[in-house]
């Protein structure tokens, strides 16, 4: 149980990265051109926490409930596999 809540944490904490680069990518090309915004939203990618207040800034609206579902699977995951570790002491050992 510990291993699937780090796989759950871990697949939509990448997807929720990607959908940030994409949209960071989209928005610094307006001002940069392409090449350049992609190497600076690799550079400069707002944290997890960060991101939906950013992006209701710049685009006047709130993450889609997609990124913000993602976001609670993904402490979901976090919280399933701290749990699952504390119940069966499954991480004891190491």
């Amino acid at each position: 149980m510990v291993n699937f809540g780090r796989i759950l944490a871990f697949i939509s904490g990448s997807v929720i990265g990607l959908y940030q680069w994409g949209m960071m990518i989209d928005w610094l090309s307006e001002i940069f051109g392409s090449i350049i915004a992609f190497w600076l939203s690799s550079m400069l990618m707002p944290s997890i926490i960060i991101f939906p207040f950013l992006h209701r800034w710049i685009e006047g609206a709130w993450p889609s409930t997609t990124y913000l579902a993602l976001f609670a699977v993904m402490y979901g995951g976090v919280i399933l596999s701290i749990a699952a570790n504390r119940l069966t002491g499954e991480l004891d050992e190491y």
